[in-house]
């Protein structure tokens, strides 16, 4: 993405709202990071996922296609892709399940920890949620800021404009307050957004 083009927009909205968002959420999104720390601190520290809940909820953790176990041992560098989901079920869910009895046979597709030492400096991670954890983790990371593409957000809130309309209760742009509506015919379609949203009642 292009970052001479970002536009800063933070958007506070109503429950109702909310869903429009979960198709963006499972297509992929980048957060901006400190590269270098342990995922569970990416996750819990920056993110603010509760630590009870990332380890009873999201089973299912994929870092760069390789399953993960250990969310300490398991580091953050720019550009990784990483994918969050909650139990999947089956054979595929048991084999996939963070420290499941199955993960052996895994094989090839499990991450493995690198020793080296990755120095911290600011970078970029895409990230993808899955089931129930686009509902539940979802708002955490739409608060904390997602990078997006403009076409993707209007593509989006596009599926249901009344509806989001109807639950969007302010907006920014760059700082600037700005009516709902123009974010529907707002030229943002070539824009790189990093985009906030907070979610109130």
């Amino acid at each position: 993405m292009n970052p001479s083009k970002q536009v800063h927009l933070a958007i506070a909205i109503d429950p109702r709202c909310l869903p429009l968002f979960y198709p963006l959420l499972s297509k992929g999104f980048e957060v901006c990071v400190q590269a270098g720390i342990p995922l569970r601190s990416f996750l819990c520290n920056q993110v603010g996922i509760d630590p009870d809940y990332l380890d009873k909820r999201v089973q299912t953790v994929f870092l760069n296609g390789k399953a993960v176990d250990d969310f300490h041992t398991a580091i953050i560098r720019n550009g990784d892709v990483l994918a969050l989901s909650g139990a999947m079920p089956e054979l595929a869910g048991a084999t996939l399940r963070r420290g499941g009895y199955f993960g052996r046979m895994r094989g090839e597709i499990s991450h493995i920890a690198q020793p080296q030492p990755v120095e911290c400096t600011q970078g970029l991670v895409k990230v993808k949620l899955f089931n129930l954890i686009v509902k539940e983790a979802g708002p955490l990371f739409l608060q904390t800021g997602i990078v997006v593409g403009g076409e993707d957000f209007l593509a989006a809130v596009g599926t249901s404009p009344d509806r989001f309309l109807s639950g969007c209760l302010s907006a920014q742009r760059d700082g600037a307050p700005m009516a709902p509506e123009r974010l529907l015919t707002d030229d943002l379609k070539a824009s790189t957004l990093l985009l906030t949203v907070s979610v109130s009642g």
